[in-house]
């Protein structure tokens, strides 16, 4: 008998460690997506960035060469 408890308990104790990491892959999964959502939204903020920022150059240049 005690060799059967011996054995639920490892079960048990194997089902809860299982049932735990299970639960930290989907919590670490939720947060890489948010992660990459994030990423996401800054890849976007430079580019419009580096858009406006090229657009502006190429006023500045333009203008420029209108003083020359």
């Amino acid at each position: 008998m005690n060799r059967n408890n011996s054995t639920s308990s490892r079960t048990r104790r194997s089902e809860n460690s299982q049932s735990k990491i299970e639960r930290i892959n989907t919590e670490a999964k939720a947060i890489l997506q948010q992660k990459n959502e994030e990423l996401r939204q800054y890849e976007e903020s430079i580019n419009a960035a580096e858009q406006k920022l090229a657009k502006l150059q190429a006023e500045l240049k333009e203008k420029n060469e209108m003083f020359e």
